[in-house]
């Protein structure tokens, strides 16, 4: 087991190069401990913290079309037993999205924009005689209405001033399904596990007359992996390091605090 544990840390190492929304570990998963309280033979605790999330390549439906952007997240919610019900607010920046449009090459890189999401995180079974832990994670985040900061087409620039003809803001949504398996290993708990999710991008501008219009583009790949390792340094905080294959090359670090 302690060979899993050095695999794990090391995909996480080394995959923050390479770099959907990152995947949520419950507490009781960690075994964290903060001021829990009692309620009628329930456990509450309440749940706050971050995540900086990379995203540096999404398999999506056109093969022409690539993305990028870096989400900042504040996370706050609570804890039940075994489940995490949580929030996400936050921004979202260095949005882009390259493809080939109307036969042209074309860039939107979007302004700053607010993202918000929900989820629901649970530890579904422990194998206590190995230590094993299987959990999961239901996820829901978007960023509507973004504005564009410049457009590039045919390597000629338009800055969001020069955009005066008709454009629909830019939008982006996902949601995405994980399951997981994991050991505790003193303070450290690698885990990898296999998700499904589905991204929706949509943006149009207009041209000198010209209607440039990306649509809808959706994931290409549903199906990924990811790998990660939760440290719990103390008992009521951990930070998370989690990488994700496949579907898209994305790399995050998250942090909690449960009180």
């Amino acid at each position: 087991m302690k060979r899993f544990g050095l695999i794990i840390a090391l995909v996480c190492i080394f995959a923050v190069g390479a770099s959907a929304a990152p995947v949520d570990v419950p507490v009781k998963a960690k075994e964290m401990k903060g001021a829990d309280y009692i309620f009628e033979d329930l456990d509450i605790a309440f749940l706050m913290g971050g995540d900086v999330d990379y995203v540096d390549e999404l398999d999506l439906d056109r093969v022409d079309t690539e993305v990028e952007a870096m989400f900042y997240t504040g996370k706050i919610g609570v804890s039940v037993d075994m489940v995490d019900i949580y929030a996400l607010l936050g921004q979202v920046r260095d949005v882009q999205y390259t493809s080939m449009v109307s036969g042209a090459d074309i860039k939107y890189e979007m302004e700053e924009a607010f993202t918000w999401g929900v989820g629901l995180s649970a530890l579904i079974y422990e194998w206590e005689r190995f230590g094993i832990k299987f959990f999961g994670d239901v996820k829901y985040r978007t960023i509507e209405d973004m504005d564009y900061d410049m457009i590039t087409l045919e390597g000629l620039g338009y800055s969001n001033d020069q955009l005066t003809e008709a454009k629909t803001k830019a939008g982006w949504e996902e949601w995405q399904a994980a399951l997981s398996v994991g050991k505790k290993l003193g303070y450290l708990m690698p885990y990898f596990g296999v998700k499904y999710s589905d991204v929706d991008l949509t943006g149009s501008v207009t041209l000198d007359g010209v209607v440039y219009d990306l649509g809808t583009v959706n994931s290409g790949d549903n199906v990924g992996v990811f790998a990660g390792c939760s440290i719990v340094p103390v008992e009521s905080l951990s930070v998370d390091l989690q990488a994700r294959f496949f579907d898209e090359k994305g790399f995050s670090v998250s942090l909690v605090h449960e009180f």
